[in-house]
């Protein structure tokens, strides 16, 4: 049972600003979350044992996003700058490069794939696209004519924004962030700030001033002409007169819905495609600052983060679920290091499988190949007494911490217009 007026359920950032924001207006608000921290699918914590922080989950907001830097600037927290990298290495047509990302042969080739691809972006934004958005990415590439090396090099790209292996996810997230954000220059220039305290820092002081019950994992969702009726798993029963559900697109899936939900949103639920792998790696023999990217082993996207004590560097690696790649393997991590630098020797490496993970089941949006549509906000309007904010189909910038922000605001908006 509740007094409250409000339940919000998910204590990540789409959560936590419905929580604030309904607070802030003169509404009880309970905040139900199943881990037991806050920040959802963003966790900053210890490297492998040490006192290293990284960021296991979500880590950069971009030139564009206003949101995130007017929260970190409420909370007191700082912003970290990502430089230009101190150099670049390719991977590409079977290749290492360190200069040019292609052959000189295939400049041509990669200089028409980029325009297109800028042009298609901005077809996107105008609504001229069509059913070209539902082509997975691998597709699209094969439609542009991509040679070998090109196709290396964007497809590394590609794992950066679509977070899946490339037959596995439609191009249009891909096109709708180089529309976004600057083009496709902004595909280097996109991930330019993080907090400097951490992602979780912010969760938590955004937390702070919140009645939030963690450990509290939702099964049911109910309502009647009174309120909201939300079930938990140990048993319990929770009343509102209103709920927020802010939660990932997948984990609805689990939650039963009476009165049942519409057509258009339950076709949505669990269609998230998104099953990115972050690995963090100690290493020595790689100079800091150094970005690789192209078809790695299991690990497609390299960035040299900062130098350590004793000459090693502290990098992180982007890959996809794949069969082939155990990221808890220190033989497979230290493949995919040395696939990009053979002179490298792996010290320590640790991540968390977001993708098993039963309050994720996978990582930032993406939509599912041949039915784009189904990631967008208009099929999560508010269901009855039950509204719905997560960064997955945030009316703007859906998959970033920014989306997760505008969502919640948006959620909170809408209970406060139902007049409870």
């Amino acid at each position: 049972m509740s007094d409250a007026d409000v339940v919000v359920v998910g204590a990540g950032f789409a959560g936590l600003r419905a929580a604030r924001d309904l607070a802030e207006a003169g509404r009880t608000v309970l905040v139900l979350e199943a881990r037991d921290r806050p920040g959802g699918r963003t966790w900053t914590r210890a490297f492998a044992g040490t006192e290293l922080q990284v960021e296991i989950g979500g880590s950069w907001f971009t030139p564009e996003h206003v949101e995130v830097p007017a929260e970190l600037a409420r909370y007191g927290l700082g912003t970290r700058t990502y430089g230009q990298p101190s150099a670049v290495r390719w991977r590409t047509g079977g290749e290492l490069r360190d200069a040019l990302p292609v052959p000189f042969a295939e400049l041509a080739a990669l200089d028409g794939a980029l325009t297109a691809i800028a042009r298609d972006a901005a077809a996107l934004a105008a609504g001229d696209l069509g059913a070209r958005a539902s082509l997975s990415c691998a597709a699209y590439l094969r439609e542009l004519g991509a040679p070998p090396a090109t196709r290396d090099f964007l497809s590394a790209w590609w794992v950066m924004i679509g977070g899946t292996h490339p037959e596995h996810g439609a191009i249009v997230d891909a096109l709708a962030a180089v529309a976004g954000h600057g083009g496709a220059s902004g595909l280097l220039t996109t991930l330019r700030f993080a907090p400097s305290e951490g992602w979780s820092a912010l969760a938590e002081r955004m937390a702070a001033d919140q009645e939030v019950r963690y450990g509290a994992e939702l099964v049911a969702a109910g309502q009647n002409a009174s309120g909201a009726e939300l079930t938990l798993a140990d048993g319990s029963l929770i009343r509102a007169p209103r709920a927020v559900l802010a939660l990932p697109v997948n984990t609805l899936s689990r939650v039963s819905f009476e009165p049942a939900l519409a057509e258009s949103t339950a076709q949505a639920l669990g269609s998230n495609a998104g099953r990115a792998l972050k690995v963090w790696m100690r290493a020595r023999g790689v100079p800091a600052g150094v970005l690789a990217a192209g078809a790695g082993e299991g690990l497609h996207w390299l960035y040299a983060d900062r130098a350590l004590a004793g000459g090693d560097v502290l990098l992180l690696g982007f890959g996809y679920e794949d069969a082939a790649f155990d990221p808890q393997s220190r033989a497979d991590v230290g493949r995919a290091l040395q696939a990009f630098f053979p002179e490298a020797e792996l010290v320590a490496f640790d991540s968390h499988d977001w993708n098993a993970d039963p309050w994720s089941l996978g990582t930032w949006a993406t939509a599912p190949v041949g039915r784009a549509e189904l990631l967008t906000p208009e099929r999560f309007e508010p269901h009855g007494r039950v509204a719905f904010a997560t960064s997955d189909v945030a009316s703007r910038e859906a998959g970033w911490i920014e989306g997760a922000l505008i969502a919640g605001a948006e959620a909170a908006r809408w209970v406060l217009g139902s007049g409870e």
